[in-house]
């Protein structure tokens, strides 16, 4: 695991409590290479959980090795140091070490003599000192060896903030000016060893960096308290300011440390000043490197402008466990820069979690580290049963455990707030069974809707982009069209919805044969039906070519944006032409023109189209050829609009029934959808991914018949479906008979592990079912003679 990137852990809070409350957090851990790879000891606190609110105590803390072996150590590394009063006492290593105020965070060059440390926690009985310490097991060092070169510069990296309010990277800006030094853990002047400088970002603005300990500075300086490099008399000083470029300096260290001294205009004062009122707000970035690594030291300053919501990245979206240099995976609320601790902002996300292998005696376990969610809401799907995690749910490990190797994290919040959370998951022992059947839930009544639809178009949950051909001669028909379809729909803009759920949203793009020239009609998804209805009408004929479909492909991240799109939301692109793009081209041995990737996106393409000759066609035929699931869907208007809308909505939107039949058993596979394949890869391996953005339809019915052998079969299917709403039924006996079937196997949520069902009598026919929202990957069984 990266060690510096667990410094998020700690979660600092300043409310008082009194001092008889307090409880040492974890005074006696021992390292486990596999479920507890790295120890954590932190401050006492209220709770006597990790992440606690501080209080005023004294603790006697202990790290023991897994085996006493000669081969290793215990490294200790501080990775927050806020003690005020307080001090540690560290015994058991090299060296005692005694760790105060002043002592900067890092890793000790001190390690352990033998299998367990001891650590001493005291302060002030009115103070509240915070800390936060990690100790890992690593090979036991050896005496070192400089003459022969072996033992070369070793930096530990760190991090340094910009001042905060706390401390801690990442904490509230403040004004106020920083001392920085680094160091060589080992320094021989006959080496060539020697620190480089390089400068990553630049933008000061009014501030200035002082860098001394360099050789080759831009202004010499007497020897003064800066430079003490013994037995040197003299350093150089080198200075930073706005108008440095970026790239590594030519000046190098002379010596085993330098120091940086960072200023602003900003006052000095014991309030911290906020960010949107600093008058001066910056960033800058600057790395040290030897010969043969590069190490950072990052100075975040203050940022003057609010973030966009567009800014707003997801965290580690999709992770995996290693025993060895991940044994533990961290989710956390979206930042400006999609890293650990960036600024908050505000966006949704949906993260994945796996693990390594899928080894039926582990599963995921979670914990929740820290639980500042406002008004968010964080639901886990893929535990024995659903969890929903809101702002006053406690910190601390979920009773729940994976039935998979997977589990998927969904964050919601409301869109002007920043909720703050941060998950921990890990693999442990046990894994709960995966429940074949659950009963059906009746679905609440519906109202009332016009029969001659196969299901309510009212309830249907969608993303319908729709794209017009403004040079179409009919023009006029295609707006008329659409309107109708719009009329029979519940439309819910984006800021209507509520976690993603029933209604259909919007987006209307326009397009010409005019080069440059296309239009989104509103921001996506954010148009409700009357402003819908009203851009449909201001639609005129601009010319008479074939219109550019390129443009198209930029309109499609209106799909998978994390600030517009819905993962588990079916998704439409209708475009309505008659016509040819402008990009195609029929010549024999001509580049034709690029194929769009609708189905990778998970998008559903359709063409409606009126009075097209056969011709025209060609370039949507195209996609056939070259990706069968690809391929676009037809729709030919007839001229009646009310037979036209209805046709319509009962065909893509509302039913998607089909029937197939199987045949005889030889070693076949059901797909649904039909590119659903589980973890099956091409040649039948086993892969590690199962997530895909392409799924199945809302109303979707797909049966699928066998004819049976009379022998016993086996199933193994891997299927992920909305829990309880959405069903794969198999059924034994014969399907021409369905009254004589018997139900055997119901199957709801996830399980894309590779269970297998032994059938005693033949398989006769299986069902699936999707409702009126939340589409998911589908359903894949491999069947076999037994």
């Amino acid at each position: 695991m990266n060690f510096i990137l667990l410094f998020v852990v700690a979660i600092a809070v300043t409310v008082s409590q009194a001092a008889d409350h307090c409880k040492c957090v974890n005074v006696d851990q021992k390292i486990d290479p596999v479920y507890n790879p790295i120890i954590f000891f932190q401050h006492p606190t209220v709770t006597g959980e990790m992440n606690g609110v501080p209080c005023s105590s004294n603790c006697i803390l202990q790290a023991h090795l897994d085996v006493d072996d000669e081969k290793y150590a215990l490294e200790v590394q501080l990775l927050s140091n806020d003690l005020k009063e307080g001090k540690l006492l560290i015994k058991g290593l090299s060296e005692e070490v005694t760790i105060t105020s002043k002592t900067l965070p890092g890793i000790l060059p001190a390690k352990s003599t033998g299998d367990s440390i001891g650590i001493e926690f005291t302060q002030p009985v009115a103070m509240k000192g915070e800390f936060l310490m990690a100790i890992k097991k690593v090979p036991r060092p050896s005496a070192p060896n400089i003459a022969s070169g072996s033992n070369r510069i070793t930096l530990s990296l760190f991090l340094s903030i910009d001042p905060t309010v706390t401390g801690q990277p990442n904490g509230e800006p403040c004004s106020g000016s920083c001392l920085f030094r680094a160091q060589m853990d080992v320094y021989d002047e006959k080496e060539f060893q020697i620190l480089l400088v390089q400068l990553l970002t630049n933008n000061l603005k009014e501030r200035k960096i002082v860098i001394k300990g360099l050789s080759e500075g831009v202004t010499y300086q007497k020897r003064s308290v800066w430079c003490d490099f013994e037995p040197r008399s003299a350093c150089d000083v080198h200075r930073i300011t706005s108008t440095t470029h970026s790239g590594v300096l030519s000046p190098k260290s002379i010596g085993d440390s330098i120091f940086l001294e960072f200023t602003q205009p900003c006052a000095m004062n014991r309030t911290p000043i906020p960010c949107p009122t600093a008058p001066f707000c910056n960033h800058i970035l600057v790395s040290f490197r030897d010969k043969h690594k590069m190490f950072s030291l990052l100075f975040v300053a203050l940022v003057s402008n609010g973030v966009l919501a567009e800014d707003c990245k997801c965290v580690g979206v999709d992770q995996k466990i290693d025993p060895t240099n991940n044994p533990i995976l961290f989710f956390q609320q979206p930042t400006t820069t999609g890293e650990i601790n960036g600024k908050t902002c505000s966006s949704n996300c949906t993260f994945q979690a796996h693990l390594d292998n899928d080894d039926k005696k582990y599963s995921l376990q979670v914990q929740i580290i820290n639980n500042a969610l406002l008004d968010g809401k964080i639901t886990i799907e893929g535990l024995e049963k659903d969890v929903t995690i809101t702002s006053n749910k406690p910190t601390g490990i979920l009773d729940q455990t994976s039935y998979g190797d997977s589990i998927t994290i969904k964050f919601v919040q409301t869109a002007g707030m920043k909720a703050e959370f941060m998950l921990a998951v890990k693999k442990v022992e046990g894994r709960p069974d995966a429940p074949p059947f659950k009963q059906t839930t009746l679905s609440p009544s519906t109202p009332p809707y016009d029969s001659k639809f196969t299901s309510n178009p009212l309830l249907v949950s969608n993303d319908i982009m729709i794209a017009f051909d403004m040079g179409s001669e009919y023009v006029e028909e295609y707006k008329k069209f659409a309107t109708g379809i719009i009329d029979q729909l519940s439309i819910r803009p984006k800021e209507m919805q509520e976690e993603c759920g029933a209604g259909s949203r919007l987006s209307l793009i326009g397009l010409s044969s005019m080069d440059g020239f296309s239009n989104l009609y509103a921001p996506y998804w954010t148009t409700n039906a009357a402003q819908a209805k009203g851009n449909i009408n201001s639609i005129v004929r601009l010319s008479n070519g074939k219109f550019n479909i390129n443009p198209v492909a930029d309109y499609l991240e209106g799909f998978r944006k994390p600030q517009t799109a819905c993962e588990n939301r079916e998704k439409l692109f209708v475009l309505l032409t008659s016509s040819l793009p402008k990009e195609y081209s029929s010549v024999v041995g001509d580049n034709k023109a690029n194929t769009l990737e609708f189905l990778d996106q998970g998008i559903h393409q359709i063409l409606v189209h009126y009075k097209t000759k056969k011709e025209d066609l060609a370039y949507y035929n195209y996609y056939k050829e070259t990706n069968v699931d690809n391929e676009w869907n037809f729709f030919s208007l007839t001229g009646n609009l009310d037979e036209d809308v209805t046709s319509f909505i009962n065909t893509f939107l509302v039913d998607a029934s089909a029937d197939s039949e199987f045949g005889k058993i030889e070693n076949k596979t059901v797909s649904i959808p039909p590119y659903y394949s589980g973890r099956v890869g091409d040649e039948g391996e086993t892969r590690d991914d199962w997530k895909t953005a392409k799924h199945y339809c809302n109303f979707q019915k797909t049966v699928n018949k066998n004819v049976p052998q009379g022998t016993p079969i086996c199933l193994t299917v891997y299927y992920d479906l909305e829990a309880d709403r959405d069903y794969v039924k198999i059924y034994s006996g014969d399907a021409k008979e369905p009254e004589m079937q018997e139900l055997v196997v119901h199957l709801t949520g996830r399980d894309v592990s590779g269970t297998t069902f032994e059938l005693p009598d033949a398989l006769g026919s299986i069902v699936f079912s999707s409702d009126e929202k939340n589409v998911f990957d589908g359903f894949h069984a491999k069947i076999a003679k037994c």
